[in-house]
């Protein structure tokens, strides 16, 4: 299977919000380079309206899936299981500065 890296590249990432919120599912994929001469910082922001809750589920390249459900304006940083010497996934959470 394809090696996850430590920056998340080619991990796709899928965020909804409910379906009282009428904001539909979106999708986005971690991507490297878009910038001259640099690169591009390691995070994707999904935008939920008026929600008050949030579902984010990671698809990882070689198949490990990875979901978080929480509150919004918040930072989610999440590893793919096998990833800084973890056996499973790690999820960290904070306000949004």
């Amino acid at each position: 299977g394809a090696k996850v890296t430590m920056r998340a590249l080619g991990a796709d990432g899928a965020a909804s919000s409910g379906a009282p919120s009428g904001v539909p599912e979106q999708t986005k994929e971690m991507v490297a380079g878009g910038q001259y001469l640099s690169d591009s910082v390691a995070e994707v922001t999904f935008a939920v309206g008026a929600a008050d809750s949030v579902a984010i589920e990671v698809a990882w390249p070689g198949g490990a899936r990875s979901r978080v459900e929480g509150g919004v304006n918040r930072v989610y940083e999440m590893a793919a299981p096998g990833v800084a010497g973890s056996d499973e996934e790690t999820v960290a959470s904070r306000a949004r500065p």
